[in-house]
């Protein structure tokens, strides 16, 4: 969580406090700014695999996933992809899996 202090200070705070408009709106706040935050959860998504059927992250649940997002036309992108094939192959004996996401738009180039 990004903001525990706040967090915990809102919690501390009376119940009216908290359901007040000011309590209400700390707590969206709170709650927006952990989204993606280390120790939250993954935002779910969808998307088609390369045979057109659709993954869902959230099927992977029980497994630690690397999300890799890359693009064909992305350099650094494609530099870093033995790493992640290292990576890969050292972990997938452990629960570990690589979920490529790719930002291409067509699917076969040029």
């Amino acid at each position: 969580m990004i903001f525990p202090s706040c967090k915990k200070r809102l919690e501390g705070l009376d119940k009216q406090a908290q359901d007040g408009f000011y309590g209400r709106y700390l707590r969206d706040r709170i709650a927006d700014a952990s989204v993606g935050a280390v120790g939250s959860d993954a935002v779910d998504f969808t998307q088609n695999d390369v045979d057109g059927s659709p993954v869902t992250l959230s099927s992977f649940k029980g497994k630690y996933v690397l999300v890799d997002f890359w693009a064909s036309w992305c350099g650094p992108c494609r530099m870093e992809n033995p790493n992640v094939v290292s990576t890969f192959k050292q972990f997938k004996d452990k629960n570990f899996t690589v979920l490529g996401v790719s930002l291409d738009r067509a699917k076969t180039p040029g």
